[in-house]
């Protein structure tokens, strides 16, 4: 399991990255990467990133930057080519083909997370209640180009985010899912406790996103 230390560091490092490259004209824009860490317990933290090949030295800097200040260090895995929809079909589940019931609960960051969430973030997924049920957090990077586009242009109109969060539980759908949905509830309102337990907009949050 991570420790506390190198978990903070590196989640720290992610968010800090993004908010340092969050305008449309920020060599990170040629990256789209995301976040992903379940139950320390049984994993660590995985961090996916796409870019072009012309943009090799840009994710190289990126990595550097993870890696600072994290003990052990991560770990990169050998880059995989190949086109963009077929690398995001595997991330596809087909109707009606998926085994588990999810709750899900989101928020647009527009700053990275203070030291208080992100050890937040270490102890509600050390928790026994998620270990081998696939819940976890999610967090897509949404700055970059995309903050190039009018707001009223899109459906989607948040342009002031350098991230998204997705907090998932997960379960079996043979169980009631009770543990799971009480840990998801309250680890949201532990994360958002400066702000009511909810995401309220302000410098450092977007609110939540609507689907």
């Amino acid at each position: 399991m991570p420790t506390i230390s190198a978990f903070t560091a590196f989640v720290g490092n992610f968010l800090r990255y993004f908010s340092a490259h969050s305008t449309p004209d920020s060599p990170g824009c040629s990256m789209y990467s995301t976040l992903h860490a379940g139950s320390l317990h049984t994993g660590g933290v995985r961090v996916e990133t796409y870019y072009n090949a012309d943009a090799q030295h840009i994710y190289d800097e990126f990595v550097a930057d993870l890696s600072r200040g994290v003990w052990p260090p991560p770990v990169p895995a050998r880059p995989v080519e190949g086109p963009f929809l077929d690398a995001t079909l595997q991330y596809c589940t087909p109707r009606g083909a998926a085994t588990s019931a999810i709750k899900t609960k989101s928020a647009f960051m527009r700053a990275p997370f203070s030291d208080r969430q992100l050890r937040t973030l270490h102890r509600f997924l050390s928790d026994p209640v998620i270990v081998d049920g696939g819940s976890g957090i999610e967090l897509f990077t949404v700055g970059g180009q995309i903050n190039a586009v009018s707001p009223a242009q899109t459906a989607l109109a948040e342009r002031s985010s350098i991230a998204k969060l997705q907090m998932v539980a997960a379960w079996p759908r043979s169980h009631a899912g009770t543990d799971e949905l009480a840990w998801v509830r309250n680890f949201y309102r532990t994360l958002y406790a400066d702000t009511g337990g909810v995401p309220k907009p302000d410098d450092a949050n977007g609110g939540c996103y609507v689907n």
